[in-house]
């Protein structure tokens, strides 16, 4: 049972979360491919495929006479940018939102155990370090941007987001 308020367990669920992930950037880990992890929903960074981490909601629920359920729901955002280079090495003469959608998939889940929802699913992590008594993916929400080029004859920009619904809950005492 655990004596911390319930925004702090929030927070540290966030903090492992993203540590975990930026952990599985390395060569041979499960995100290899993936340039940055951020702790925020809206990826300032210009670095692409990345993937930005953000604590939506926490609410108590009643449970027992000395526990509260805590729900902590996050949106983890995974996009993937088709750019020339990418295009082609997907077999395709221009980018295009299949090459952004190709490398969203891998960085979703490849079907060999690598990808965020790889990580996510582990039964290691589901505990997400303690913090935690359980967690779930609830949804993904796929969703496609496409931005024209500033000036004519500038290359549009494509990207590919993924926004996976995530829930952890934890068992807190009463304060």
């Amino acid at each position: 049972m655990s004596v911390l308020a319930p925004e702090d367990h929030s927070s540290l669920q966030w903090a492992w979360i993203v540590s975990t992930l930026q952990s599985e950037m390395t060569a041979g880990k499960r995100i290899a491919s993936v340039k940055a992890v951020e702790p925020s929903l809206s990826l300032w960074t210009d670095f692409a495929p990345a993937v930005g981490v953000q604590l939506m909601d926490m609410r108590e629920e009643g449970y027992s006479t000395s526990q509260h359920k805590l729900w902590s729901d996050f949106i983890i955002q995974v996009s993937a940018q088709s750019t020339k280079e990418t295009a082609a090495a997907n077999g395709y003469s221009i980018p295009n939102l299949s090459d952004a959608m190709l490398q969203l998939k891998a960085l979703i889940s490849d079907g060999t155990g690598k990808g965020v929802c790889s990580i996510l699913r582990d039964p290691a992590n589901r505990t997400l370090g303690g913090y935690a008594a359980q967690s779930t993916i609830k949804s993904i929400h796929y969703q496609p941007e496409i931005q024209m080029g500033a000036t004519a004859g500038d290359e549009p920009i494509i990207w590919a987001h993924a926004f996976i619904d995530f829930t952890a809950l934890q068992f807190v005492a009463i304060q």
